[in-house]
């Protein structure tokens, strides 16, 4: 199974335990504020078919993650947010219509008829306000688990539970893998296209990249013109280290693909380059009128100023001996060693890595 597959099913289980989760709050809520009926009983029409909301919030998860959230990424938010909230629960009515179909025809031959007459209840057809009422529920879910989602992608993923639980009040000490990856000739390009299609441009570029980003599950830190940053917390899982060297490969095939694209929009292909380093870092939460998870120490700056030595070594890609050390590199990658270096602000000297693709490989 390919990483991105792997990694949107992943996202389909989420919504599913999503889902799951805000229907027990909702039936619970549901039971609090309901009146108790004459035989001293609570009203409640949806019981046991709400503890199985895994199953619609399942379906709701792959069709959103293999099919709209790549059509809405330029939507505003409220838009984009209507529209499949509108899309699926059209969907879950469907879907319901034909359970509930289904369990008519069996409740009518009594195929289940032990189960139904037990008082069971899991095979019966939803009747009238039966069925209203589980739909209000799923367009409530639906409503809740998008906005959470679509929040989460504007302040970037981690972001929205840190920032909840604050977890960086006080700086804590992390080690993370950083990437920075620029865009190679910018001002050449930014020079030849008049500043809104240059803007237009950057945009489509960052737009194109983010996808591997995404599969490869990194976490942006920051966009600074045509560069971005991006992260992901070190792992003792030297298999899982090397997801930032996939991620790179993964925007070099996306950007090849959809080159011919670029050159009939905007005259010229994108290239690009970048830098790894990763080790011990501070995290901590600054700001008051702007709340940011902020960065400090030497790696980050490291890792900028390895990316920056690619032009000075004709190549795209480089990789520190940290990563070097702590990636399990596949026999589909091989490293060669460029040299010791000693880069701005470093007293010691660094020994940087090429990475070069042994075969074509496909990551995406």
């Amino acid at each position: 199974m390919k990483p991105g597959t792997k990694y949107r099913l992943t996202v389909v289980f989420q919504y599913a335990v999503l889902f799951q989760l805000l229907t027990l709050f909702f039936y619970l809520i549901h039971i609090l504020i309901l009146p108790i009926s004459d035989e001293g009983r609570i009203v409640l029409y949806l019981d046991q078919r709400l503890l199985i909301a895994i199953f619609p919030g399942a379906l709701v998860g792959f069709v959103d993650e293999f099919v709209l959230r790549r059509s809405f990424k330029r939507f505003r938010f409220w838009l984009a947010l209507l529209i499949r909230t509108s899309i699926l629960t059209l969907l879950l009515v469907l879907t319901i219509w034909l359970f509930n179909f289904l369990f008519a025809i069996l409740a009518g031959i009594n195929l289940f008829s032990e189960l139904n007459n037990a008082g069971n209840g899991w095979l019966q057809p939803l009747r009238g306000e039966e069925f209203l009422q589980l739909l209000l529920f799923y367009a409530m879910e639906i409503i809740v688990a998008l906005s959470v989602l679509q929040v989460r992608r504007y302040i970037g993923r981690g972001r929205l539970f840190n920032f909840i639980t604050g977890k960086y009040i006080h700086p804590t000490w992390e080690t993370n893998i950083f990437m920075f990856v620029d865009l190679k000739a910018s001002t050449t390009i930014a020079d030849h296209l008049n500043s809104s299609i240059y803007s237009e441009f950057i945009r489509d570029f960052i737009s194109d990249i983010s996808e591997p980003i995404y599969v490869f599950n990194g976490r942006i830190y920051q966009y600074v013109g045509d560069e971005v940053v991006v992260y992901w917390p070190l792992s003792k899982s030297k298999r899982k280290n090397t997801r930032p060297i996939h991620c790179f490969v993964g925007m070099l095939q996306i950007i090849e693909s959809k080159a011919d694209r670029y050159e009939e929009k905007y005259g010229v292909r994108p290239q690009f380059k970048a830098g790894l380093h990763g080790g011990p870092i501070i995290v901590a939460e600054v700001g008051e009128l702007k709340k940011e998870i902020a960065f400090h120490g030497t790696v980050i700056n490291t890792a900028a100023r390895i990316q920056q030595k690619c032009n000075e070594l004709s190549t795209n890609f480089l990789i520190s001996e940290f990563v070097r050390e702590h990636a399990a590199l596949s026999p589909d990658y091989i490293p060669f060693s460029e040299g010791k270096f000693l880069l701005k602000g470093k007293v010691e000297e660094m020994e940087l890595f090429s990475v070069e693709k042994a075969a074509k490989v496909s990551v995406l």
